[in-house]
């Protein structure tokens, strides 16, 4: 089978038509082994493996009748002839013929992609199209022809494919496939402009075309906008919205949110961040303002993202504020920070939503554990498997903890909410985490007391 791999890396002057090794169409067929003369070797402009020539390779090469058919008064070796194909190769006036016929050779006699090939390049990036690829790696190859030569050898025939063919050349490829990067140097989401104030070319495009495909359709992106309420950046639409400009390629940009007021330290979630934006304003130029940050935000850390990629995002957008996102980690102990960073995320007071009594919560409603585990997760709160949290009790006199004839969440609630702060958070997240929402196991307390304890608490234990 022969690979119609066309390609022109007219940075580097390499086109080529990849053949396989077997007979086809006007090509001769492999004579026997020829296929693994040049499988070992690691420089293919020097024919060298490592730094060694490979002799088996310069004579499979040189064999080749459009090399040989270079041989003159200055090329009378099979190096100098293999020398004198390269060098018509890269000629600024090389015909499409000269172009093919290096990669052709050492694809003939059985050249292999290695890791060495790129060594040095930058990530091809911002690309997903073969022929972009193409072209991204003709910038790279201008400096480091091994590297192109590589990338041609095997038939890229599609954008998954192609990054493949790089990983194996050695390149650090940070593309996505399932994105189109049309909208990459869109610099004011707004207006879809670049930061010259230039119209992006081909960014409305896919805008449209995503969104005609989205489900439910929203025809094209005028009508996306439209159906958009620019104080509501939280809305399913404008979560729609951006979810286009991500599958564009939407670029983050430090000037999208420069001109938004600093977030708190606490706002760790999507939800807190998208109200921060949508309260700069409410006139045309606010809400264009409020538009780009929300865009800015939004592509690169869609709702549901954790802290951290959240606080990734704000900070690529604009944002100077960090959030804080591991406030309730357990090594910090879950403490007056950590109740603060939660009472953000719930909207609510954790505490009151955490009170073991039945008085202060249903012990029925199975709500309280998922509000529970949700917002001090979202703080970094850690799972009780395999973290070790006893610090949080420490130091705590828990005394005797009479938990026989338990029975409801108010036989133990006395107790428990005596504890310090620390401590008793520990305690409600220890349950929360484990108790499907049923806050009447008294085993599950009893658990979570001794998890939390620098030492096992003296208890009188369940019936």
């Amino acid at each position: 089978m022969s690979y119609k791999h066309a390609l022109a890396l007219t940075a580097f002057g390499l086109g080529a038509v990849l053949q396989g090794c077997s007979e086809d169409d006007e090509k001769e067929p492999c004579t026997v082994n020829c296929e693994d003369k040049c499988k070992a070797i690691t420089n293919y402009m020097l024919l060298t493996k490592d730094t060694t020539v490979d002799e088996d390779c310069v004579k499979c090469i040189g064999a080749r009748p459009d090399v040989n058919a270079l041989k003159d008064d200055t090329a009378t070796t099979d190096i100098l002839q293999w020398n004198k194909a390269i060098a018509n190769s890269i000629k600024t006036d090389a015909t499409a013929e000269q172009k093919a016929i290096p990669v052709a050779a050492l694809q003939y006699c059985g050249a292999k992609q290695h890791e060495d090939a790129c060594d040095g390049t930058s990530s091809v990036n911002y690309v997903t199209e073969t022929d972009d690829i193409d072209a991204a790696v003709a910038t790279v190859s201008a400096a480091f022809p091994n590297c192109g030569i590589c990338h041609l050898l095997v038939a890229s025939t599609d954008c998954a494919t192609a990054k493949t063919g790089l990983e194996a050349c050695g390149n650090d490829p940070e593309f996505n496939c399932a994105l189109d990067y049309s909208c990459h140097d869109v610099a004011t989401f707004s207006d879809i402009k670049d930061s010259a104030g230039a119209v992006v070319t081909g960014c409305k495009t896919c805008l449209d075309e995503e969104a005609a495909a989205a489900t439910p359709s929203l025809t094209d992106y005028a009508t996306a906008i439209a159906v958009d309420d620019a104080a509501d950046q939280t809305s399913d639409a404008f979560e729609a919205i951006s979810e286009l400009w991500e599958t564009c390629g939407a670029n983050p940009s430090v000037l999208s949110c420069a001109d938004i007021a600093d977030l708190s330290a606490n706002d760790v979630s999507f939800d807190l961040v998208m109200a921060k934006i949508n309260a700069h304003g409410t006139d045309v130029a606010s809400e264009a303002v409020a538009f780009n940050c929300g865009v800015c935000v939004a592509s690169q850390a869609p709702s549901g993202s954790t802290c951290a990629e959240l606080k990734a995002a704000t900070e690529a957008c604009g944002f100077t504020a960090t959030l804080v996102c591991d406030a309730c980690a357990a090594e910090k102990g879950y403490d007056a920070a950590c109740v603060a960073c939660a009472d953000a995320v719930a909207g609510s007071s954790i505490e009151d939503l955490a009170a073991h009594d039945s008085d202060s919560s249903d012990p029925s409603d199975s709500t309280w554990s998922s509000k529970i585990v949700s917002a001090m997760t979202q703080c970094g709160a850690e799972s009780f498997a395999g973290v070790v949290h006893s610090t949080s009790c420490a130091g705590q006199n828990l005394g005797v903890i009479d938990l026989s004839g338990f029975s409801d969440a108010a036989s133990i609630g006395g107790a428990v909410d005596g504890f310090d702060l620390p401590c008793d958070m520990c305690v409600s997240y220890h349950v929360a985490s484990v108790s499907d929402g049923d806050r009447t196991d008294c085993g599950k307390w009893e658990a979570a007391v001794t998890a939390c304890a620098s030492t096992a608490p003296d208890t009188n234990g369940c019936n």
